[in-house]
């Protein structure tokens, strides 16, 4: 008898640092709001979808 094969997660995402104008440079103004964007509020960096923030973290992030 045979054991059943395990599952592997692979994470292939959140590991690159994005320009913070990388959607909005040139996504046509109607879709602007839509564009995902990067501001910094106090020690944190929030990236945002109009007003609604996607995530929070701090400055080094990428660092880790």
């Amino acid at each position: 008898m045979s054991t059943p094969a395990r599952p592997i997660i692979f994470s292939c995402d959140a590991h690159i640092a994005e320009p913070s104008d990388l959607f909005a440079e040139r996504m046509p103004q109607h879709l602007a709001d839509y564009t995902i964007t990067l501001t910094t509020e106090g020690n944190r960096r929030i990236y945002k979808v109009g007003d609604r923030v996607i995530i929070r973290f701090l400055p080094d992030f990428p660092a880790h």
